[in-house]
């Protein structure tokens, strides 16, 4: 598996997580509450136990994960994703995430 295929295999991922997380939001009004480690695997009872998803999706590549983060202000549910590209490193996509500074100064990711 080349570095193209991995990279586009982490958007496919990250687009389905999205999906998802949309989905538990119009369903329960909240994102699912900020993790203790932020590990995407955490998120497995509120998005594939009720449906959102069929597995919570694995970077191709061993040894890297994905990261979550929520949050909540008084007038913004945010959340943001953390995943490793390869060829330029950590970026975070998500909803409202840099107004909070999640993982800053990583940039954001371009999918």
């Amino acid at each position: 598996m080349d570095v193209g295929y991995r990279n586009a295999t982490r958007m496919e991922n990250i687009k389905l997580l999205k999906n998802a997380l949309d989905r538990y939001l119009a369903a329960h009004g909240t994102y699912p509450a900020q993790l203790p480690d932020n590990s995407i695997e955490d998120l497995k009872p509120f998005l594939v136990s009720p449906g959102y998803l069929s597995a919570i999706p694995r970077d191709p590549l061993p040894g890297h994960t994905y990261r979550y983060a929520a949050g909540l202000d008084a007038t913004t549910q945010r959340y943001g994703l953390r995943v490793y590209t390869e060829g330029t490193g950590d970026c975070v996509t998500g909803v409202s995430h840099k107004a909070v500074g999640w993982w800053s100064p990583t940039p954001n990711c371009p999918f």
